[in-house]
C-alpha cells in the first residue's frame, strides 16, 4: 500500500510541458515517464510492447488507488504512520550498509575460518561421499604412461619428484596436492565407471580412472567421507566465511547500537520515564 501511494504520487494534473499519453480521471502519464522506464538498447517492436504494458499497468494501478480510496474506511486510509515507519526502516537499513561498507574489517582470517569449522564442524555433514585425490588429465598417446600407475602410489620423495616433472612435461592438466571434491561431480563430468555402491567401491579401491576419445583421467585417493561423515573444510570453506562474515558484520552493528545508545544516554539525548 505504501509503495503504491508513492507510486500515485508521481503523477499530478496535466503538465502543458510534457506530452501526455494516458490519463485516468485527473491523473496524466507521459511520454517522459515511459522513455525513461525503456532501456535504449531495446528494439523497436519490443519497446513498443513494454511501453504498452507499462501504460496498461500504470492504469490499472489509478483506478485501483482511486477505487481504495473511494471504498476504504477512513482509518484504513490513513497512512501517514506506515510511511513514517517505511522511511525510518529504509534510511537504517542504507546506513548500516553504509557503515558495513566503510569498516575494513571485514576480511575473514585462516585462523578464524579454522576456529569455527572446528568448533561447528559436527553441524556439517555430507550428503554424499566425498574424496580427496590428486588430478591428472594427460593425452593418451602421451609416452610411458603406464610409469603413472607406479608414481600415484609411491610416497618416495624421488617418486614424486619424477612424477611432478613428467606432469609438467606431458600433462594437459593436474593438481599433485590433494584436493577434496564431491564424488557426484567427478562421475558427471568425466565418463568415470563405479561399479556397486560407492561407499564399497571407495573402501577397496585408491585409483579411479577413466578415458575419452583424446585424454586420459587419473584421480588418486589418498582420503574420503562418506555420506553423514562430517564435510571437509576445503567443501565448505566459502559457506563458512559467509556465516562468519554475517556474524561480524552483525557484532560490528550491535556494537553501534550500544555506543549510539550508551553516548545519547551520558549526553542526556535519552530518557526513559
Amino acid at each position: 500500500m505504501i509503495l503504491l501511494f508513492m507510486q500515485m504520487c508521481k503523477y499530478s494534473v496535466v503538465d502543458a510541458k510534457k506530452s501526455p499519453i494516458a490519463r485516468v480521471y485527473d491523473k496524466y502519464i507521459y511520454s517522459e515517464d515511459i522513455d525513461a522506464n525503456i532501456p535504449q538498447s531495446m528494439k523497436k517492436d519490443d519497446s513498443i510492447v513494454m511501453a504498452r504494458n507499462y501504460i496498461n499497468q500504470w492504469i490499472i494501478r489509478q483506478l485501483m488507488y482511486r477505487k481504495a480510496q473511494a471504498n476504504l474506511p477512513e482509518e484504513m486510509k490513513d497512512i501517514n504512520a506506515e510511511l513514517e515507519e517505511y522511511s525510518i526502516s529504509l534510511l537504517i537499513y542504507r546506513y548500516q550498509q553504509y557503515f558495513g561498507a566503510k569498516k575494513k574489517d571485514t576480511a575473514i582470517s585462516v585462523q578464524e575460518l579454522n576456529e569455527y569449522y572446528q568448533k561447528y564442524s559436527s553441524m556439517f555433514l555430507l550428503d554424499a561421499p566425498a574424496i580427496e585425490a590428486s588430478f591428472i588429465k594427460i593425452d593418451k598417446k602421451a609416452p610411458k604412461i603406464y610409469i603413472l600407475y607406479n608414481l600415484l602410489h609411491s610416497i618416495k620423495h624421488n617418486d614424486q619428484k619424477i612424477l611432478k616433472e613428467y606432469c609438467e612435461k606431458h600433462a594437459k592438466e593436474f593438481f599433485l596436492e590433494p584436493t577434496w571434491y564431491y564424488l557426484d561431480s567427478i562421475l558427471h563430468k568425466y565418463p568415470v565407471n563405479i561399479y556397486g555402491q560407492p561407499d564399497n567401491y571407495l573402501k577397496y579401491n585408491k585409483l579411479l580412472e577413466t578415458n575419452d576419445s583424446i585424454y586420459k583421467y587419473f584421480f588418486y585417493i589418498k582420503n574420503y567421507r562418506l555420506k553423514n561423515e562430517i564435510i571437509p573444510l576445503n567443501l565448505i570453506k566459502e559457506n563458512l566465511k559467509e556465516i562468519l562474515l554475517n556474524k561480524k558484520k552483525n557484532d560490528m552493528l550491535k556494537h553501534l547500537e550500544n555506543e549510539l545508545y550508551q553516548s545519547a544516554k551520558k549526553h542526556g539525548e535519552v530518557e526513559i520515564y
